[in-house]
């Protein structure tokens, strides 16, 4: 049998996310949903009427609609497993390893948290324009940028031997990813990672990726005192000419006692916006709380620092924004 997960993030019932951003003058508060497809859908619930400072986005860097997650058939025996339909394809969550119980609000995959900030540019300018979402990546799956990694593909997955098992894929149009995993305890801790290739040949995200392929992958540790450890890196190999190659990596510290979970992390994405030809960068810093209550019932607060740049130029350079976010989960 097959030890993926086939599932990334939980189906959250009532699983609310509010952020407080800007400068003294300029607070906004919003109210943000987990969809089932992994993104937000954002409702603006108090800000400075749109004028000036943070503001967040129903579009940019993040899904506005529910999609199924899974929708497949599949066989499975002593070879492994096949499936068909739309499903995870071999590198998705690659670099999303993690031990640590922070991961409702603290995680590699940054833009599904706050993909939908908006930045003010350094020349003072409130057309918001530019969302954290739109230039933050993590290299896994077919999509850069999203949780839209679920496509009507073919999968298989090897058996599992000593902790280590092979997946590889083939979407629709001819988008193929392969990947390697590792899951196995030792005394004293515990080693989680993935390593993953991804090729495109008909991407359906954007077609300035035909023809790229991208190396990523991630590790996490965790010693049975708490301590845990997770990194993740990636690059990106761009064939369309003056486009820049893109790079993410991303590090994290943390520390489990009983049901509570605390961490730091920071991550940065280098050329894997829009896949613009300009330059496109973002990084983030964080720290985090969580706490299990039992039963599938998570809740957790974060604060987060988050930059973006897009080009040379004052006109292009992003104001800092800061988030606070508090999250409350039924996973079912």
């Amino acid at each position: 049998m097959s030890q993926r997960k086939p599932a990334k993030p939980p189906f959250y019932v009532g699983g609310y996310r509010y952020a407080v951003q800007g400068a003294a003058e300029d607070l906004g508060v919003f109210k943000s949903e987990r969809s089932t497809g992994g993104g937000h859908a954002n409702t603006f619930l108090n800000a400075d009427n749109g004028v000036d400072g943070p503001r967040y986005d129903n579009a940019t860097g993040v899904a506005g609609t529910f999609t199924e997650r899974h929708a497949r058939v599949g066989v499975s025996g002593d070879f492994g497993s096949v499936f068909l339909g739309r499903t995870s394809s071999a590198t998705d969550g690659i670099t999303e390893k993690d031990l640590g119980n922070t991961s409702l609000v603290m995680g590699s995959d940054i833009y599904s948290l706050v993909g939908g900030a908006l930045f003010v540019d350094g020349s003072g300018r409130t057309t918001h324009t530019q969302s954290f979402g739109a230039t933050y990546g993590n290299i896994e799956g077919f999509d850069l940028r999203t949780d839209s990694d679920r496509v009507n593909l073919v999968r298989y997955d090897s058996p599992v031997f000593n902790g280590l098992q092979a997946s590889a894929a083939v979407a629709n149009g001819g988008d193929f990813d392969a990947a390697l995993t590792y899951n196995r305890k030792y005394d004293g801790f515990e080693v989680l990672a993935g390593l993953g290739y991804i090729n495109w040949n008909q991407n359906t995200v954007s077609s300035a990726l035909d023809g790229s392929d991208a190396y990523s992958g991630s590790v996490a540790v965790k010693f049975t005192n708490g301590l845990n450890f997770a990194l993740a890196g990636g690059r990106l190999n761009v064939v369309r000419a003056n486009v820049n190659d893109g790079s993410f990596h991303y590090a994290k510290v943390g520390y489990d006692t009983g049901n509570w979970g605390f961490g730091l992390d920071y991550g940065f994405s280098g050329q894997l916006g829009n896949n613009a030809e300009q330059l496109d960068d973002a990084e983030s810093y964080g720290i985090a709380a969580q706490y299990n209550f039992g039963k599938g019932v998570v809740a957790g607060l974060s604060y987060r620092n988050v930059d973006a740049s897009d080009g040379a130029g004052a006109a292009n350079q992003r104001e800092d924004v800061d988030l606070l976010t508090a999250a409350f989960a039924v996973k079912f």
